[in-house]
C-alpha cells in the first residue's frame, strides 16, 4: 500500500500529497538576495522519481519532510 506524506507549495501554499516511495532526492535551497533584495526565499527541494522536471518546492524543511516520513512509517 502507498504512503503518502503532505508538504505545501512554496509558491502558493497549496497541499501536495507525495508518495514516499517515489521520493529520489531531498536538498534545502537557500535564501537568495541579490542587489540587496530577496530574489528566492529559502525552500526545500523534493524530486521524484515519476517526474523529470527537477523537483517540487516546498516550505517544509528537509527535517520536517523525514519526520513525517518516520512518523508515517512508525
Amino acid at each position: 500500500m502507498s504512503k503518502f506524506i503532505l508538504v505545501h507549495s512554496y509558491r502558493n501554499d497549496g497541499e501536495i500529497y507525495i508518495n514516499i516511495d517515489h521520493i529520489g532526492h531531498i536538498y534545502w535551497n537557500p535564501q537568495k538576495i541579490q542587489y540587496g533584495r530577496i530574489e528566492e526565499e529559502s525552500h526545500t527541494t523534493i524530486g521524484v522519481t515519476t517526474h523529470n522536471n527537477g523537483g517540487l518546492r516546498v516550505k517544509e524543511t528537509p527535517k520536517e519532510i523525514f519526520k513525517l516520513i518516520d512518523d508515517l512509517n512508525k
